[in-house]
């Protein structure tokens, strides 16, 4: 998946024309894109499970190696990757407790690891 994230409507349009000329997506990515992973656009393989909403829908609507006309977004993405990391985060700490709490009782305890 690739992509130029942009705030404002003329940068946005700016960037489609550059690649409707033929311009290198990697380029227009590096000059356009406002996040921060300056990777030429490119965030890897994804799954659909690995994108948030409105975004995950549109790279999946789309053909294989095609664009299409601007997705926009309101709030932008951005704004809801911050909630996706909280969470994950919750979950690790969580699991982090979990597992402490059982080596602690295991330890303490002299209690054997399940087979």
């Amino acid at each position: 998946v690739r992509h130029i994230l942009c705030e404002k409507h003329g940068k946005c349009m700016e960037a489609m024309e550059k690649l409707k000329a033929a311009v290198r997506f990697s380029e227009v990515a590096s000059q356009y894109s406002e996040d921060k992973a300056r990777q030429g656009g490119d965030l890897g393989w994804m799954t659909r499970v690995s994108m948030i909403g409105l975004f995950q829908d549109a790279a999946f609507a789309l053909p294989n190696s095609t664009m299409d006309k601007p997705i926009y977004t309101d709030p932008p993405c951005q704004d809801q990757f911050p909630i996706f990391i909280y969470i994950i985060g919750l979950y690790g700490l969580v699991f982090l407790l979990l597992f402490l709490n059982f080596w602690h009782h295991a330890y303490t305890k002299g209690k054997r690891l399940p087979k």
